[in-house]
C-alpha cells in the first residue's frame, strides 16, 4: 500500500507540475527560509542578499525558492547597488516565475516600475519601455505609497508615457535624450514631491531664461526651511549659468543640512565645468559627503577624462571602507572595459584584507569576457576563502564561453572542496555551452554521490541545450535514488521545448498511470 501511494504521488506530480516535495526536505527548507527572513526583518541587507543568493543556489527545488528570489532582489535594492543591477534582478525574477507563478510577481513589478523611473532620472530613459516586457497585461501594478511620491500620479503618467515610450525612443536616437528624461523627472523617486511637478514643467520651458535662475536663488536665500531649500536646490538642476553653478557648488561644500548638500551634488552631476569636475572628484574621495552623493558622483564619471577617472577610482579603492562605494567604484571600472581599469581592480583586490570589501569588488567583476581575468578568477577559486571562490566561479560561468568552461573544468579537478565542486557544477549549467554539457554528461557517468549527481542533473537542465536531454534521460533511467530522479524530472520540465524531452515525459506519464 505504501508503494502504491508513492506512485500516485509521482503521477500527480508529473501531470500537475513535475514537482516532488518530500516532507523532511520541506521542513528543512522552511527552517532555512525563516533564518534568512529574520535578516530581512532586522534589515541586515548585505547579509540577507548573500544568504538568499546561496539559498537559491543550494535549494532550487524548494517551495520557498520564489520567496528567496524576491528577497534577494529586495535586499540588493536596499543595499543601494547600481539601479541597473536592481532592475535586472527583478526582471530575471519575473522571467523565472512568470510561467510557473509566484505570489511575489506583482511586488516585483511594482519595484521594477519605480527603479525604471529612477534610471530615467539618471539619464537612462531606455528602461521605461522595457517595463512593458515584464507585464502580463497592459495595466501596471498598483504602486505602493512612498514618502514624497504621489503614487497615483506616477501611475497615470507612466501609463500615458509607456504607450508612447518606444516610438519616442526611436525618434530620439540622434537627438537630445535630456528632453525625454525631463518628461519623467516630475515623478522620479530621486526627485521632488509631486507638488513640484508643475513647477518643473515651467522651469523646463524657462531653461534659457536667466530670470528663472535668479528667482530660484532669491527664494533659496530667503527661506530657512531646510526641506523647502532642498527642493529648491533640485529645481536648479535644469537651470544653466555660471551663477547657478556657483550657488550649487557652495551649497554642496558648505550647507549644514545633509539633504541640501546631497541635492546640490545631484544637481551638479550633468555639468561639465572644470570647477564642478574638481568638486565631484573631491566628493568621491571625501568621507565628509553623504554616501548617496558620493555614489552619484562616481556614476557621473562616464563623462570624465578616462585617465583621470581611473586615477580617482584607484585612490578611492585604496582608502575606502564602505562596501557600497567600493562596489560602485568597481562597477565603474568594469564599465570602462580597459586593461588599465581591470588592472586597478585586480591590484586593489589583492591589497585589501577585509573580506566584505573584497567580495564587493568580486561581485562587480562578472560579465567580463576579458581573457586576462580568467587566471585571476581561477587563482581565487583555488584559494582558501570558499565564499570568494564561489563568486569567482560564478564570474567565470557568466562568460558563457568555452574559455570560462575550461577554467571551471580545471578548478573542479584541482580542488578538494566539495562545496566548491558543487558550485562549479552549478556554474557549468549557467554557462549554457555544449562544452559544459559534455563535462556534466561525463561527470554523470562517474558520480556515485547522490548530492553530486543531483547537482549534475540540475546543471544539465539549466544548460537549456538540446544536447542535455539524452544525458538527463540516462541519469533518470540509471538511478534509483529518489532525489536524483526527482531532479531529473524537474530538469526535463526546463528542457520541455525540445521534442525528445516531450516524448520522454509522455512516456513517463503513461508508465506511472499504468501503475495506478
Amino acid at each position: 500500500m505504501k508503494k502504491l501511494s508513492s506512485r500516485i504521488r509521482t503521477a500527480l506530480a508529473i501531470v500537475l507540475s513535475f514537482s516532488i516535495v518530500q516532507a523532511h526536505a520541506a521542513e528543512e527548507d522552511s527552517s532555512a527560509y525563516r533564518q534568512g527572513y529574520s535578516l530581512v526583518i532586522e534589515q541586515r541587507w548585505e547579509e540577507a542578499q548573500r544568504y538568499f543568493s546561496e539559498f537559491m543556489d543550494n535549494r532550487q527545488g524548494s517551495e520557498f525558492a520564489d520567496d528567496a528570489g524576491y528577497w534577494h532582489c529586495y535586499s540588493e535594492e536596499q543595499i543601494g547597488n547600481d539601479a541597473e543591477t536592481q532592475f535586472g534582478c527583478y526582471g530575471d525574477f519575473i522571467e523565472q516565475w512568470r510561467e510557473t507563478g509566484s505570489n511575489w510577481l506583482d511586488d516585483a513589478r511594482e519595484r521594477l516600475v519605480i527603479i525604471a523611473h529612477r534610471l530615467a532620472s539618471q539619464g537612462r530613459p531606455q528602461f521605461i519601455p522595457e517595463v512593458l516586457d515584464y507585464m502580463d497585461r497592459p495595466e501596471l501594478p498598483e504602486l505602493p505609497d512612498l514618502p514624497g511620491i504621489d503614487a497615483e500620479r506616477i501611475r497615470q503618467q507612466v501609463e500615458r508615457g509607456l504607450a508612447r515610450a518606444q516610438d519616442q525612443l526611436r525618434a530620439l536616437e540622434d537627438q537630445d535624450w535630456r528632453a525625454y528624461v525631463d518628461h519623467y523627472r516630475g515623478f522620479s523617486p530621486r526627485t521632488r514631491r509631486s507638488v513640484d511637478s508643475e513647477l518643473l514643467g515651467l522651469l523646463t520651458a524657462l531653461r534659457g531664461n536667466p530670470r528663472a535662475g535668479e528667482i530660484l536663488v532669491e527664494r533659496l536665500n530667503t527661506t530657512d526651511d531646510p526641506q523647502v531649500k532642498a527642493r529648491l536646490v533640485l529645481m536648479l538642476e535644469d537651470i544653466e549659468g555660471s551663477e547657478v553653478t556657483g550657488v550649487l557648488i557652495d551649497l554642496a561644500r558648505n550647507s549644514p543640512d545633509e539633504a541640501v548638500r546631497r541635492n546640490a551634488v545631484l544637481a551638479l552631476l550633468d555639468r561639465d565645468d572644470e570647477e564642478v569636475v574638481n568638486l565631484l572628484r573631491e566628493i568621491v574621495l571625501s568621507p565628509d559627503y553623504p554616501v548617496t552623493a558620493r555614489s552619484a558622483a562616481i556614476s557621473a564619471m562616464d563623462d570624465w577624462d578616462q585617465t583621470m577617472a581611473i586615477r580617482v577610482l584607484d585612490e578611492l579603492l585604496r582608502s575606502e571602507t564602505n562596501t557600497r562605494l567600493i562596489g560602485r567604484a568597481a562597477r565603474q571600472l568594469m564599465e570602462l572595459d580597459t586593461d588599465t581599469a581591470r588592472g586597478v581592480l585586480t591590484q586593489s583586490y589583492a591589497g585589501i584584507s577585509d573580506s566584505d570589501l573584497r567580495r564587493s569588488i568580486l561581485d562587480e567583476m562578472d560579465d567580463s569576457r576579458s581573457p586576462d581575468l580568467i587566471g585571476f578568477f581561477t587563482e581565487i577559486a583555488l584559494g582558501d576563502n570558499e565564499t570568494e571562490a564561489a563568486v569567482a566561479v560564478e564570474n567565470l560561468a557568466s562568460r558563457e564561453d568555452d574559455m570560462g568552461v575550461a577554467a571551471l573544468d580545471h578548478i573542479y579537478n584541482n580542488t578538494t572542496s566539495e562545496r566548491l565542486r558543487l558550485a562549479v557544477i552549478h556554474g557549468m549549467g549557467e554557462s549554457e555551452t555544449r562544452q559544459a554539457v559534455e563535462f556534466l554528461r561525463q561527470l554523470a557517468t562517474q558520480a556515485d554521490d547522490s548530492e553530486v549527481l543531483t547537482a549534475v542533473v540540475r546543471g544539465l537542465g539549466r544548460a537549456d541545450l538540446r544536447e542535455a536531454v539524452p544525458a538527463v534521460i540516462a541519469v533518470y533511467r540509471g538511478s534509483d535514488d529518489e532525489a536524483v530522479r526527482s531532479e531529473a524530472v524537474r530538469s526535463m520540465r526546463r528542457l520541455r521545448e525540445f521534442p525528445e524531452a516531450q516524448e520522454f515525459m509522455l512516456e513517463m506519464l503513461e508508465q506511472e498511470l499504468d501503475a495506478l
